[in-house]
């Protein structure tokens, strides 16, 4: 096919054409040409292990490794393999099986399936790291599953693991990785007569995978994350205890709390604004409590008479109860807060 305006071919069409008369036509079924619906089939994939981890710029001493994988099929969720934390050396153990469902022949606008592959630093206080990924085509080996109707594996140089290179970041050219897999694609009914399950689960078979090797230890493992936890929460603990002690040393020493007759404070200084006014008298007692840091002041204010238009009037003798801090006590709280943010 051709556009006048074009030297480039634009398509072609490919149709059948019959010429009959119309008694054969009347005489003869037309042909059934709709295609036949998709088979269902399923796709495995084992990480086996990733190597040769570059990162950015420079490979890490050690990472946080895992990889996920997706097929290009509306509806078909991506899978992620476990975590090999510390990975040393820029390699990771796995060890890990996923399933994909997939229809074949593909529908007419989805086109044939591809795989994507990423290997992932995974982060414990932001978002994962991506370090390189890969898309495969899946195609050929789908075309040839429809052919053989049977469990199809590739295979490479006689193994059907294989190591998967030129994996790259789209912003980080330098960034790279190899992966170890395998691949198989096998109708849905040669699945059920051959169970695995995911990852390393039951039934774990078909091939059985053992558990990866190099790993640490479940508790060894997680020392860095607790390791991260702790600190932030004994920064977060110091800040506070320093808050608390730049409270009590900064923070303006009167505080009023008014009810009715009786007002606390915690500072000498009201004593002065009690005996502030000329026209009364303040009678002040002091009782200490037991085993208390606080002392209690009872202040009698007696008001003085005076006299207008010819009418002596006295007011009435009010009684305050004052509570303020040992100054003494106060510096052994000080103290006390700073031993405490020492401690902690």
């Amino acid at each position: 096919m051709h556009n006048p305006k074009s030297t480039h071919g634009q398509g072609k069409l490919e149709c059948w054409i019959e010429l009959l008369t119309l008694a054969e036509a009347k005489a003869s079924a037309m042909w059934l040409i709709k295609p036949a619906p998709p088979d269902p089939y399923e796709l495995r994939l084992i990480i086996w292990k990733v190597q040769k981890v570059v990162q950015r710029d420079a490979p890490p001493e050690v990472i946080d490794l895992f990889v996920s994988a997706g097929v290009s099929i509306a509806g078909v969720k991506g899978q992620e393999t476990d975590t090999h934390f510390r990975a040393r050396s820029c390699t990771g153990s796995f060890n890990w099986r996923m399933k994909f469902p997939i229809l074949l022949p593909p529908q007419v606008n989805g086109g044939w399936p591809r795989l994507r592959i990423c290997v992932w630093d995974k982060e414990l206080l932001a978002h994962n790291d991506s370090i390189c990924e890969t898309m495969l085509s899946l195609k050929g080996i789908c075309k040839r599953a429809m052919r053989i109707k049977d469990r199809l594996k590739v295979v490479m140089k006689g193994e059907d693991k294989f190591v998967l290179k030129g994996l790259r970041h789209p912003n980080h050219p330098k960034a790279t990785a190899e992966v170890e897999m395998s691949l198989e694609i096998m109708p849905l009914s040669v699945a059920n007569q051959l169970p695995a399950g995911l990852g390393r689960g039951d039934p774990n078979t078909n091939p059985h995978l053992p558990e990866p090797e190099g790993r640490m230890r479940l508790v060894r493992a997680s020392i860095s994350g607790v390791t991260i936890l702790l600190c932030v929460g004994l920064a977060l603990n110091r800040v506070v205890s320093f808050l608390c002690v730049l409270f009590v040393v900064a923070v303006p020493s009167i505080r009023y709390v008014e009810r009715s007759d009786r007002i606390e404070c915690v500072s000498q200084d009201l004593l002065l604004l009690l005996s502030d006014d000329h026209n009364r008298t303040v009678s002040v007692t002091r009782t200490v409590l037991p085993n208390s840091p606080i002392s209690k002041i009872s202040v009698l204010n007696h008001a003085h008479p005076f006299r207008h238009h010819h009418t002596t009037h006295h007011t009435t003798t009010t009684s305050l109860a004052l509570t303020i801090t040992d100054p003494i006590h106060s510096s052994f709280g000080c103290l006390f807060c700073l031993v405490c943010l020492l401690v902690l």
